[in-house]
């Protein structure tokens, strides 16, 4: 009986070590199972990555100029960069900074290949790659009908006449009492219109030229001008000088003889004011990115007040002319001809290699005293005279003349390089010489003509006083501002006509002394 009791005692006593023994190793098993396993695929603890378990990542997005297979190191340590290679143009697989590479356009979201639809706002047609890897949207048809500000649109085209302008809406829209129509966009504050432009509530919140000038009611033009809160600008005077009328420019922070943005940023936005000129111009050569800042000045002062603030090696130039333009661009007739453009003043250099944009200085004078106008004091240098520079102001250059001087009336030629010299003697001009009675003005004699102050009148002007025709009985010459020069019948310019009727009312100061009409 003790023997069996003992048994069953040691059975039991087996039995529950071989349990518990069972339990020891579930544990140990679930031990095993929570540390990481380097090779299932799956990226377990302390790994990097497991061998096709690569956490999304890709030999581009490792290094954007690499393209291949990324892999997994062995002991899942890293990655396995060894099958990336260098991204480049023209292998025909969109890599690195690619748009497309050949016939490879990339993938849209259903990881199908881009189309036009896809990479902007066209409505169909064909997507094509570039051989510089960029999109190339030539056959892609527009969305949309009309692109940028101030194209002309049809009001009657629908929604999709007018582009997006800096990704915001834009209209069609018709000048109040007028059949044009152009395509504005829309704004709800003035940085949304981008550099220089405003927001224009009165136009339904379309952006517009701020504009300036007594004939805008707005700041005098030539002076500082006020866009919208934090936005201060300089008034460009525009048009005709009459017009008294301008368009309010922003100002950057860039000063005087600063390396500035040459492109055309109007309109833009997100522009760096650290590029753009404070109170001046960026002057540039054509095509190249960066010019130089030139600031702005008034040519009345330089004139009226004998003041001239540019800094030092420039002076003030007046670029005024008689706009003798038939037509316009497009071909259509230009009521302004013969209309004289604003006075506007740029510091420009008043010697050779000031800056690396302008190479030959100007040395600006007065037409009638032949004296600088930095310097009234001084006359021009020796060996050149005053000439003008254009029609529409008395600030003309010292130019380099002959050592012989041909004197009033002579036959003359003006120089047509920049190499020929002047003919004619100081405070003469090689011009027009007798635009009343000359026979053949589409031909006309080209003398050396007496330049005059016009503003000291057409008759008995004191510039003219002595100078008269070889017929004793003729009156003395007159002086002829340059404004009515090439009218036909030699009267200031007019357009229009009823209560549209207009007559030059702001006219060269510049003039010519020159015979009056024969006495008959």
């Amino acid at each position: 009986m003790m023997k069996t009791k003992s048994f069953i005692l040691l059975s039991l006593i087996l039995s529950l070590g071989l349990l518990f023994a069972a339990c020891d190793d579930d544990e140990s098993n679930n031990n095993n199972n929570n540390n990481a396993s380097c090779g299932n695929n799956e990226i377990e603890a302390e790994e990097v990555c497991d061998g096709t378990a690569l956490s999304g990542e890709s030999c581009s997005s490792l290094n954007p100029d690499t393209s291949g297979t990324l892999a997994c190191k062995a002991d899942c340590s890293g990655y396995d960069q060894d099958n990336c290679v260098i991204a480049e143009c023209g292998n025909d697989i969109k890599d690195g900074s690619d748009q497309c590479d050949g016939v490879d356009l990339g993938l849209n979201d259903d990881n199908s290949p881009n189309t036009c639809q896809d990479i902007g706002d066209f409505s169909g047609g064909t997507l094509a790659c570039n051989g510089d890897c960029t999109y190339d949207t030539s056959q892609c048809e527009v969305a949309c009908n009309v692109e940028g500000s101030f194209e002309d649109c049809d009001p009657l085209a629908g929604e999709n006449e007018c582009c997006e302008i800096n990704s915001m809406p834009s209209q069609c829209f018709t000048l109040p009492g007028s059949e044009t129509s152009f395509c504005l966009q829309t704004c709800s504050v003035g940085p949304d219109c981008g550099w220089s432009m405003m927001c224009e509530s009165g136009a339904g919140n379309l952006c517009y030229y701020p504009f300036c000038g007594s004939g805008n009611e707005g700041s005098p033009v030539r002076e500082e001008c006020i866009i919208d809160t934090g936005r201060d600008g300089y008034c460009y005077p525009l048009w005709r000088d009459m017009d008294d009328a301008g368009i309010c420019f922003q100002n950057g922070t860039v000063a005087h003889e600063g390396t500035c943005d040459n492109s055309d940023v109007m309109g833009e936005v997100n522009v760096d004011a650290d590029t753009q000129c404070d109170m001046g111009i960026c002057a540039g050569n054509e095509g190249e990115a960066e010019g130089i800042c030139h600031s702005y000045c008034n040519p009345l002062e330089v004139i009226e007040e004998g003041i001239d603030n540019c800094p030092a090696d420039y002076n003030c130039i007046n670029f005024s002319e008689i706009d003798l333009d038939e037509t316009f661009e497009d071909g259509s007739p230009n009521p302004n001809q013969f209309f004289r453009t604003p006075d506007y003043g740029i510091c420009y250099p008043s010697v050779d290699g000031v800056n690396t944009v302008i190479d030959t200085g100007l040395l600006a004078c007065n037409l009638i005293t032949n004296n600088q106008t930095k310097d009234a004091s001084s006359l021009c240098p020796v060996d050149t005279a005053c000439k003008y520079v254009s029609l529409g102001t008395l600030i003309g250059a010292c130019q380099t003349v002959d050592a012989s001087l041909l004197g009033e009336g002579e036959e003359c030629v003006r120089p047509q390089a920049a190499e020929d010299n002047y003919q004619c003697a100081v405070g003469h001009e090689c011009f027009i010489y007798d635009p009343f009675n000359d026979p053949d003005l589409e031909n006309p004699y080209m003398g050396c003509n007496k330049l005059c102050d016009a503003r000291n009148g057409y008759d008995e002007n004191p510039d003219c006083a002595g100078i008269t025709t070889d017929d004793a009985s003729a009156l003395p010459y007159v002086c002829l501002t340059t404004s009515r020069f090439f009218t036909p019948d030699m009267e200031l310019p007019s357009t229009g006509s009823g209560l549209q009727a207009e007559t030059e009312s702001s006219p060269s100061k510049l003039g010519f002394c020159v015979a009056p009409p024969a006495v008959n």
